[in-house]
C-alpha cells in the first residue's frame, strides 16, 4: 500500500507543480536559422523572426548588423517581422522591452562558408601494379 501511494505522489507531483510554474518564457526564433554558401558569395534571402510568450504590449528587435535599424511593433497582434537579407556574417538578433530596454529574448542567424573540395592524394606509387 505505501509503495503505491508513493508512485502515486511520484507520478502526480510534476501535475501539483504544473501551477507554480511560470508562464511560457518568451522566445525568439530565426527561420532559416543558417545559411551555406559559396565562397566569398553574401547569403541573400528572406529571414523571418517570430517571437511568442510576451506580456508586453511592444516589443523591439535589435541586430547587431548595421543594415538593420531598431524596429518597434505597434501592436500586441503583431508576432512575426520578414526582412529581406544580404549578409557573409552571422546576425545575432534581441527582442527588448521598449521602456527598459531589457532584453527578453534572443536568436542567432549563422552564415557558414562552403570550403574548397579537398583533392585526392594518389596513396600508390604510379608504377606500382597493386
Amino acid at each position: 500500500m505505501r509503495v503505491h501511494l508513493a508512485l502515486a505522489l511520484v507520478l502526480l507531483s510534476p501535475m501539483l507543480h504544473a501551477d507554480s510554474l511560470p508562464a511560457d518564457k518568451p522566445t525568439l526564433e530565426v527561420w532559416p536559422q543558417i545559411c551555406v554558401a559559396e565562397p566569398d558569395t553574401p547569403c541573400k534571402l528572406d529571414l523571418q523572426l517570430k517571437w511568442r510568450g510576451t506580456s508586453h504590449n511592444r516589443i523591439c528587435i535589435l541586430s547587431d548588423n548595421a543594415q538593420f535599424t531598431r524596429w518597434c511593433n505597434d501592436s500586441n497582434a503583431v508576432h512575426s517581422l520578414t526582412l529581406n537579407i544580404t549578409t557573409d556574417k552571422d546576425i545575432q538578433f534581441e527582442m527588448v522591452d521598449p521602456e527598459t530596454n531589457r532584453i527578453i529574448a534572443d536568436a542567432k542567424f549563422r552564415v557558414t562558408q562552403l570550403s574548397e573540395p579537398q583533392k585526392r592524394r594518389r596513396y600508390r606509387n604510379p608504377w606500382s601494379l597493386f
